[in-house]
């Protein structure tokens, strides 16, 4: 009996754990989600609201990725061309790393099953996880 009550915080430990990478996941399907659909159907394009990016995105990843004007590629999907077909059908997983919190997102970009893949690294900030680097998939 003693045994299972010395398990017991490990076993707690282990299924917290587990709770935050799918908290993390869902949290970036939502949020592309939210992102593709805002963003290409905006006239301007990155007018989506700051204060909304502010929770999802680091203030680093916001001020490095977006400070230029002229820009030709959406930062946060790492893509030039993207339209809202690319929010119905979002997959997220955990990328093998221990030392960091990396995820692969992937888009269905059309029909035919092609996907848009980007590697998102996530960092704390305020207590919270968020975007803080996104990087293509090959």
């Amino acid at each position: 009996m003693k045994k299972i009550y010395a398990l017991l915080p490990a076993m707690l430990l282990l299924s917290c754990t587990d709770v935050q990478h799918e908290n993390n996941e869902e949290m970036l399907q939502r949020f592309y989600s939210w992102y593709v659909h805002q963003s290409a159907s905006a006239s301007v394009r990155f007018s989506v609201n700051e204060d909304s990016l502010n929770l999802y995105c680091t203030k680093s990843f916001l001020k490095n990725s977006f400070q230029d004007s002229a820009l030709d590629y959406d930062p946060l999907l790492s893509a030039e061309k993207y339209s809202d077909y690319w929010a119905t059908n979002i997959m997220t997983g955990r990328l093998e790393d221990s030392r960091i919190k990396m995820y692969r997102v992937s888009f269905q970009t059309d029909k035919h099953f092609h996907t848009h893949n980007i590697a998102v690294t996530l960092a704390k900030e305020k207590g919270r996880w968020k975007i803080d680097y996104v990087k293509e998939i090959k």
